[in-house]
């Protein structure tokens, strides 16, 4: 089937592609990568009056770091999402990126227009929601930062003004501590997705892990977050972390008994447990929760008095050196 009739413009500024969509009323469609667009007008799903290309306005066409987000602009292709940037800044982007289409669509494809585009079974949309992207309109009444949350409408509709152009994605970039997982269900590799699922753990600057957000696509009529399963994973965090607490406070209990005995200047008696105690917790100090690390610097601390005590210089100076680490 072809497309029904159109005008075709080739915009040679973002000024211009915005006037052009003013002047046609909301009539007319960007076209970016055309991969959604041009198949849904050969279907006559789409039948704008005309269509404004982007492929001249090469001042959108770039990805990069910028204030603490991985930014892509309105030109930038998909397979910008498998560029060494994003995969050391923002895994979880790199890592969905092989479930977007096949290569080649990769590679005309653009990433702020699958956002535009607002398709439910799609990657990009989940992936804004779980990061908390921000995506940037400018329009003939200027500009708008429009968090993800409020992007997405229904089914193939997003805020967007009739004439406003969504010029870029600001996608957070993820700290080394923070945990993610995507995973997508469909009948072959390349196919739509039949559902589609994207978490992600940050820590706060306490180390507590803020709210997990979780969200879901091909699911519903646009890509969502998921309360009830955000619930389910914070139970299950702050279960975990107790037990983690519990561990610790066994250790701690050795160290506290020692701290006792070194209170009462029983020496002998206190340099093995205040020993086990620190050990036992230290050996778990990437995962205790932060009431537990501060109960490590306790643990060598005592060992510090301990040694300056007893009159052992060496040992009070290698215990003050492994204080200063902690």
């Amino acid at each position: 089937m072809k497309p029904a009739p159109f005008d075709y413009h080739r915009a040679r500024s973002l000024g211009e592609a915005v006037a052009l969509l003013e002047r046609y009323g909301g009539e007319a469609k960007l076209l970016a990568g055309g991969q959604s667009l041009l198949a849904m007008m050969k279907l006559r799903l789409a039948r704008p009056v005309a269509l404004v290309d982007l492929g001249g306005v090469r001042e959108l066409a770039y990805a990069r770091e910028t204030d603490g987000q991985v930014v892509f602009g309105a030109m930038a292709r998909l397979h910008e999402l498998e560029s060494d940037l994003v995969r050391r800044r923002c895994p979880l982007l790199a890592e969905a990126a092989r479930h977007i289409g096949h290569p080649a669509i990769r590679h005309r494809g653009t990433i702020c227009g699958s956002l535009a585009h607002a398709d439910p079974a799609a990657e990009l949309p989940v992936l804004a929601l779980a990061l908390d992207a921000e995506l940037v309109a400018i329009g003939a009444r200027g500009t708008r930062i429009i968090p993800a949350e409020e992007f997405f409408v229904t089914m193939f509709t997003t805020g967007l003004g009739p004439s406003e152009i969504l010029t870029e994605a600001r996608f957070p970039v993820m700290p080394a501590d923070t945990g993610w997982g995507f995973m997508e269900l469909s009948r072959r590799p390349g196919d739509f997705a039949v559902a589609i699922a994207a978490t992600v753990l940050r820590h706060g600057r306490d180390g507590e892990t803020e709210t997990p957000r979780v969200a879901l696509g091909a699911v519903a009529d646009r890509a969502i977050r998921s309360p009830g399963a955000e619930a389910v994973l914070r139970e299950c965090l702050d279960v975990r972390e107790k037990k983690q607490l519990n561990v610790c406070n066994t250790f701690n209990t050795k160290s506290m008994l020692g701290g006792a005995l070194l209170g009462q200047k029983k020496y002998q008696g206190a340099e093995p447990l205040l020993k086990a105690g620190y050990q036992g917790m230290k050996a778990r100090a990437q995962t205790i929760p932060p009431q537990g690390r501060m109960r490590l610097t306790e643990a060598a601390e005592r060992l510090v008095q301990l040694y300056e005590a007893t009159g052992n210089a060496a040992e009070a100076e290698r215990w003050r050196k492994e204080l200063a680490r902690l």
